[in-house]
């Protein structure tokens, strides 16, 4: 099972990810009254103060057969799900202690994401969007920016399907990431 959320009813559910991009789940265990506890788990950063935010744990077929009774969901039971506000949308760890760029969220994704960032000092930042093989397709953000948490909201309806990269550039530090639009 996946750990998905949503912010506002009339949008789709989307994958939690973790730190490194992959997502959230839950892989069954052979042992009857198994018991596992699965985070904290740190909302990404569209689900940060808004007033009613759903989490769902949705099924999802992972192309294995364990055995003939895997898959039988009436064998599955979640008896307690606890969740709190600090380990949920994170502490407050206090202002950045370093330039950090985030993979980006929701990814794969159509049309719209989010690339968060974070800055210990005020900096020119500049943010640019990249094919594949190298060619520049856009920049997204090229200003002087605050210390703190930032993030930058993408639109790519006008870009094909395929792998991207994107570079946050700063006074002192570069790195690069990948996206992949799938429409």
């Amino acid at each position: 099972m996946r750990l998905q959320y949503r912010t506002d009813a009339d949008e789709p559910f989307r994958d939690v990810l973790d730190e490194e991009g992959n997502q959230v789940e839950y892989v069954r265990n052979e042992e009857a009254g198994h018991f596992e506890s699965i985070g904290p788990v740190t909302l990404p950063a569209d689900a940060e103060d808004q007033p009613n935010v759903q989490l769902l744990w949705r099924y999802y077929y992972s192309g294995e057969r364990v055995d003939e009774e895997s898959g039988q969901r009436s064998m599955l039971n979640i008896s307690e799900i606890h969740v709190t506000s600090e380990p949920l949308l994170g502490e407050d760890p206090g202002p950045p202690q370093q330039v950090r760029l985030f993979q980006n969220y929701p990814n794969p994704f159509y049309p719209y994401t989010t690339i968060r960032y974070d800055l210990p000092s005020d900096q020119h930042v500049k943010i640019d969007l990249y094919s594949i093989d190298g060619r520049h397709i856009a920049t997204l953000e090229d200003r002087e920016a605050d210390s703190g948490r930032h993030h930058v909201d993408v639109d790519v309806s006008g870009l094909a399907t395929g792998i991207y990269l994107y570079r946050l550039l700063t006074d002192d530090f570069s790195e690069i990431k990948k996206m992949s639009v799938v429409k």
